[in-house]
């Protein structure tokens, strides 16, 4: 009986020393002693930051720091056609991969001016891209689509070039002597 009580015993005692914790753990000896190995860890974040600068064509004028001015027209060549404009560069730091997104905040442009109009410009009349020689140019909606990508960088940068397309017709709405604006949301996404 002695033996088989020393045995439960012996077994609950390893099963207590088992269960310390292992910042509980102590060590002894004459000249040295090693205890097991504490790992250490830190989990980061995906970090993002996202700086622009719109274009300087602004400088000097009542038009706010963060609005683009597109070209407009100064005579009748561009009816039927489009002009170019150079829009905002972003400054990207991220510590991974990214891409850059833009979206109109309406499906149409606001109109202040002298005329009644019935159709507003729609924001697909814009199209935008992210390079001077426009290629591969997306027309302007308000859902998200991808300006640029690219890899974790201190140092990432992208550019925006705007393309604004006019109807042949001068009588049309979306021609109408006045301001024709639409706001533009730009963000920036880590997936």
């Amino acid at each position: 009986m002695k033996r088989h009580l020393a045995a439960i015993l012996g077994s609950a005692l390893v099963v207590v020393a088992s269960a310390a914790p292992a910042e509980a753990q102590t060590c002894s000896g004459a000249t040295s002693c090693a205890l097991t190995a504490n790992n250490t860890f830190v989990t980061i974040p995906a970090i993002v930051s996202l700086a622009t600068s719109a274009n300087n064509a602004n400088a000097g004028t009542s038009i706010p720091g963060n609005a683009t001015e597109l070209t407009a027209p100064s005579d009748l060549v561009p009816f039927g056609g489009f002009i170019q404009t150079a829009g905002p560069s972003f400054t990207i730091r991220s510590n991974r991969a990214w891409r850059l997104q833009v979206r109109a905040n309406a499906t149409t442009f606001t109109y202040t001016g002298p005329e009644t109009i019935t159709s507003p410009r729609t924001v697909g009349t814009l199209s935008f891209a992210n390079n001077p020689g426009f290629t591969g140019p997306l027309a302007m909606t308000d859902a998200f689509q991808t300006v640029a990508n690219g890899a974790r960088s201190n140092t990432g940068t992208a550019s925006v070039f705007y393309r604004l397309s006019f109807s042949a017709d001068l009588g049309a709405d979306e021609n109408a002597a006045g301001t024709h604006a639409v706001g533009l949301v730009f963000q920036l996404i880590a997936p």
